[in-house]
């Protein structure tokens, strides 16, 4: 007979259950390349602001899918404005490339993102409770970090760099509050959501200047996070402390 185990993302659940053979498949499956994580593209890029001519007019408005990113989004194929083709480098985890740059550099990275074998957008599900984003990570050869995007407090435990490539779904309430504590049904806007289309991809984009006194070689990382529940919603459903408010033998006891 064939399984129907439906392996996923959520391992907390088999874990809960004490279900090692359905936690071994959750976590055969998430190992499985299921997503891929690429350094695609490095580029010299110019800091000073381009001046715009007098009497220019401003761009038009240009109206964009908020649902996906990726190649089945409304601004696949659709540029803002010129863009120069980086050069290409650094690219996977198969083959490693040496790019050159210099000190004092600017440069833009781009990492790329792309569902490989996921049949539905990524990520799925609960995608205002999730914590799901990508780390980048810059460092020359003597261990000094020159960028670090998306790094976790408490060594991986705590919340995410709130400027962090997020995958998820921000919705707010009558009065701006984010919606987390899967109140849904408080939601009266959305800010975005960045989900993935199944089979392709989304570009990150990150600023790295080159210090005048870096290293011979850096090496740069990238990799995809995910939590099944934020770190804040996290804290909030099993932070409480249990305390006696008298209920009487048997009745239990209540969350302050």
């Amino acid at each position: 007979m064939r399984s129907h185990r439906f392996p996923g993302a959520n391992t907390a659940l088999p874990h809960v259950n004490n279900d090692p053979v359905q936690l071994a498949a959750v976590q055969n499956f998430l190992r499985a390349g299921q997503v891929s994580v690429d350094v695609f593209g490095v580029a010299r890029v110019d800091e000073r602001p381009a001046s715009a001519p007098r009497g220019a007019r401003a761009a038009a408005p240009r109206l964009s899918s908020t649902f996906a990113v990726g190649e089945e989004s409304g601004q696949f194929g659709a540029s803002p404005g010129h863009h120069r083709a980086p050069a290409r480098g650094g690219g996977s985890r198969s083959e490693l490339t040496t790019v050159a740059v210099r000190r004092g550099d600017s440069v833009r990275v781009e990492v790329v993102v792309r569902t490989r074998n996921v049949g539905h957008f990524f990520p799925g599900g609960t995608v205002d409770a999730l914590d799901v984003w990508v780390e980048f990570e810059a460092v020359d050869e003597t261990g000094r970090v020159l960028l670090h995007s998306g790094a976790a407090a408490d060594d991986g435990r705590g919340p995410v760099d709130p400027g962090a490539h997020l995958y998820r779904s921000l919705q707010l309430d009558g009065h701006g509050n984010p919606i987390n504590k899967r109140n849904a049904w408080m939601t009266r806007s959305v800010a975005y959501v960045r989900l993935i289309p199944p089979g392709a991809a989304d570009t990150v984009h990150y600023r790295l200047r080159v210090p005048e006194d870096a290293g011979d070689r850096i090496t740069l990382r990238a990799k995809l996070n995910y939590r099944k529940f934020a770190w804040w919603y996290t804290q909030w459903a099993f932070a409480g402390e249990r305390a006696d408010v008298g209920l009487g033998p048997g009745r239990g006891a209540c969350l302050r």
